[in-house]
């Protein structure tokens, strides 16, 4: 399967981000890429084994995972910040009976994209 190395701003730690040119990844709006999928990628793009790629991966979601937890931002230039978003108690109807809800406040987490990932994307 031949790798496409993504732009320069892509580059981690020594890691290059890299997708598959097949029609399950690249094709716009059908297919969805899994963990499994995003594993065996990252196994591929930087020569490590399933197994440690599966490790790496599983990291990252559990380092950004607490720092949001903890009420951090996570800011990877030229990729996205991810944010908590703080929502107010509301007011709700239940659509079925009309009835007033209470909705309460909550923690929502936030993406928003860089530059370099808007450019990739566009």
């Amino acid at each position: 399967m031949p790798l496409t190395v993504l732009p320069k701003q892509f580059q981690f730690g020594g890691f290059v981000g890299a997708i598959h040119q097949n029609d399950k990844i690249t094709s716009l709006g059908g297919s969805k890429m899994n963990k499994n999928d995003l594993i065996s990628d990252v196994a591929a793009a930087s020569g490590l084994s399933k197994s440690d790629a599966a490790n790496a991966v599983e990291s990252v979601f559990d380092t950004i995972t607490k720092a949001l937890s903890g009420g951090d931002e996570v800011r990877l230039v030229g990729f996205g910040t991810f944010s908590v978003a703080k929502r107010k108690a509301s007011i709700g109807r239940n659509p079925r009976t009309g009835e007033e809800m209470k909705i309460k406040a909550s923690n929502q987490p936030k993406f928003k994209a860089g530059k370099g990932l808007k450019d990739a994307v566009n």
